[in-house]
C-alpha cells in the first residue's frame, strides 16, 4: 500500500466516522430539536475538514452559522462551501463563543488544548482524534456497536462533554 492510498484510507475512515455521527443525531433526532445550531470546524482546511462541510449539507444538519478554524499558515484564507464563502479563522477564545458544536478534525494536541475548554462553556465538542479514548469520562462512541453512548450521554451529563467516534 503506497503512502497516498494509506493517507486516503485514513481520512476517508476520519471523515466516515464523524458522517456516522451526523447520521446517528438524525435518527436520534439529537439536536434536531434546535431550528439551527452554530457550528465550528477546526482544521476545517485539512482533508477530513474539506469532506465534512459536505456531510452536513447532504445530512440536513441545522446550520444556522458555520465558523472554520484553521493553522496560522491557512487563517484569513477565504473558501468555497455548501454554505457560501467563509474566512478561515484562527482557533481563539472570541472565535468558539456562543457555538452550540465544534467538530475537531484537528490533532490531539490541538484537541487536548481545545475540546475541554469548549465543553466549559457548554459547546458540544465531536473529536476524531486520539487525545481522549483513554479517558474513562468520556464516552467511545464506536457507531456501529454503541451508538445509543451518544443518546445516554446528553441525557446523564447535558451537553458539556466532549464524544470521541472511533
Amino acid at each position: 500500500m503506497n503512502v497516498l492510498h494509506q493517507y486516503w484510507s485514513h481520512t476517508t475512515r476520519q471523515t466516515t466516522l464523524f458522517d456516522s455521527f451526523i447520521r446517528i443525531c438524525a435518527r436520534h433526532k439529537l439536536f434536531f430539536n434546535f431550528i439551527s445550531m452554530k457550528i465550528g470546524i477546526v482544521w476545517a482546511t485539512g482533508a477530513v475538514g474539506q469532506e465534512l462541510l459536505p456531510l452536513l449539507k447532504k445530512r440536513d444538519f441545522p446550520v444556522w452559522e458555520l465558523r472554520l478554524f484553521g493553522s496560522e499558515k491557512s487563517a484569513d484564507r477565504t473558501i468555497e462551501t455548501p454554505y457560501g464563502t467563509r474566512v478561515i479563522q484562527l482557533l481563539s477564545e472570541a472565535g468558539i463563543q456562543w457555538l452550540d458544536a465544534i467538530f475537531f478534525a484537528a490533532s490531539a494536541e490541538v484537541s487536548r488544548a481545545w475540546c475541554l475548554r469548549a465543553a466549559e462553556k457548554w459547546i458540544l465538542c465531536v473529536d476524531k482524534s486520539s487525545a481522549f479514548r483513554s479517558n474513562p469520562d468520556i464516552p467511545l462512541v464506536v457507531p456501529e456497536v454503541n451508538q445509543e453512548t451518544i443518546g445516554e450521554h446528553l441525557i446523564k451529563i447535558g451537553r458539556a462533554h466532549v464524544w470521541t467516534p472511533v
